[in-house]
């Protein structure tokens, strides 16, 4: 369990979690491109524990292909949270969100099993309007939040509802340019969307 002096945080899930285009998991970059980073600066201006985090994020992953990873992860290191940030690009490879649900409760089992609570969040939005990814999305967070909302060993962020506009799409001033990754006004509200809604409330639990 978290030390009173520290709370040991893995962030887990594809590039939304890496910090691209802004941070390479491989070469770094700016650290401002991470969400956790203005999660603990948030956390620590409200006069938290310190908050070290890990961050697991391998752009292009799919939540289908995460277990085996999540379970090296979690062999190597321990921790006292996790945040799982995963599916979104298990849409835009026409995954069903019905077989990217199923992913990310796999995902969330890892967790439970070892012990580490554990917050969803839900798919952001995109910059676009394709109207089979919204219709997926929609589908797929209605699901997320359901889940949520019916256990009391997982609270959900729900990241789509802070950074999408009211079309539902990613606007400009979240958006790094490409439509699908954020710049650092973007991860900062992803961040603090993550502590507040999220990370925040299992403390309190």
């Amino acid at each position: 369990m978290a030390s009173n002096n520290q709370i040991r945080l893995l962030c887990f899930g594809d590039s939304l979690t890496a910090g691209t285009p802004g941070r390479d998991p491989m070469f770094g970059g700016r650290e401002e491109f991470q969400y956790a980073y203005w999660l603990v600066k948030l956390a620590e201006s409200e006069g938290r524990q310190s908050v070290i985090f890990t961050n697991h994020g391998v752009p292009g992953d799919l939540a289908k292909s995460m277990p085996r990873r999540l379970s090296r992860a979690l062999s190597s290191e321990k921790y006292d949270f996790a945040i799982i940030l995963a599916g979104s690009n298990d849409l835009g490879w026409d995954y069903t969100p019905a077989s990217v649900f199923s992913s990310l409760r796999e995902l969330w089992s890892i967790t439970f099993r070892a012990d580490i609570r554990t917050v969803a969040c839900t798919i952001p939005p995109i910059g676009m309007d394709y109207p089979p990814i919204q219709t997926g999305q929609r589908e797929l967070n209605r699901m997320i939040l359901d889940e949520t909302d019916a256990r009391q060993d997982l609270v959900c962020a729900d990241v789509f509802s802070a950074l999408a506009d009211e079309n539902g799409l990613l606007p400009k001033k979240y958006d790094s340019g490409d439509g699908l990754h954020l710049n650092i006004e973007g991860y900062r509200c992803l961040g603090e969307t993550i502590w507040l809604n999220g990370l925040k409330q299992l403390l309190v639990k």
